[in-house]
């Protein structure tokens, strides 16, 4: 019987036996440095399962293993090599650019908030609606234009006739401003004079004075008619006061 028959016996006979001797070829197999690896390896186990059961990270394993079966742990995974691609990518120059531009957005909506701005917005939201605001705009592009189509002479001349106009008011204002407004007096009371003159001419085709001596004696007894004669005398009288003294 040969020794690989009487191994395969013994193993067959006595399971212990052969364990033990298994056992004895693998520690006659180790090297120090394979011991040291392998303790180094069950310390880390032993550690990590120590750290998982302090942890609550068993609780854990039963979302990640759904994660894993709907492919979301898939899809997280593609999402953190595309943000590390991005970030790869980014420069400082870029990251410099990003940076003002945040800070710049939040300096921007501090202000708003501080100012008061955000109470414009429902009344720019009207506007937009009713159509005031593209109202504005086509006026403000309106001037636009017409501000590009002034030339220096025209905005000189424009300039002067305003300048002549301001000052024309402020003479008028200091001196002659009292003048003025008795002059529209009296041509105001002219003009009434001439209406009146009008409709007396109006009032005598309508209805003329009869001929004759009656005719002449009923204008002169009538009281109305005498008060237009000492009114008219009256006024004879102090136009010739006035031109004897002025004249």
């Amino acid at each position: 019987m040969t020794t690989s028959d009487n191994t395969a016996t013994v193993t067959a006979l006595d399971p212990a036996a052969a364990m033990q001797r298994l056992g004895q070829g693998a520690c006659d197999a180790l090297t120090d440095e394979m011991i040291g690896r392998l303790s180094e390896t069950v310390s880390g186990g032993l550690t990590l399962l120590d750290q998982i059961n302090r942890s609550g990270l068993d609780k854990a394993i039963p979302v990640l293993a759904s994660m894993t079966q709907n492919g979301d742990l898939e899809r997280i995974a593609q999402m953190a090599r595309l943000l590390g691609s991005a970030q790869d990518a980014v420069t400082d120059e870029m990251i410099g650019r990003l940076s003002e531009t945040v800070s710049g957005g939040m300096t921007l909506i501090d202000q708003i908030n501080r100012s008061g701005l955000d109470k414009v917005i429902p009344v720019l939201a009207q506007m937009v609606d009713n159509g005031d605001l593209e109202r504005i705009a086509q006026m403000a592009r309106l001037l636009g234009s017409a501000q590009d189509a002034l030339t220096d002479e025209m905005v000189g001349r424009l300039t002067e006739m305003v300048s002549g106009g301001m000052t024309l008011l402020d003479q008028v204002n200091r001196h002659g401003a009292a003048r003025l407004i008795n002059i529209l007096t009296r041509l105001e009371t002219v003009e009434a004079m001439l209406e009146g003159v009008q409709e007396a001419a109006h009032a005598v085709e309508r209805e003329p004075t009869p001929a004759g001596l009656r005719g002449w004696w009923k204008m002169i007894t009538d009281r109305d008619n005498r008060k237009v004669m000492q009114f008219f005398m009256a006024v004879g009288k102090e136009l010739q006061r006035r031109c004897s003294t002025g004249c």
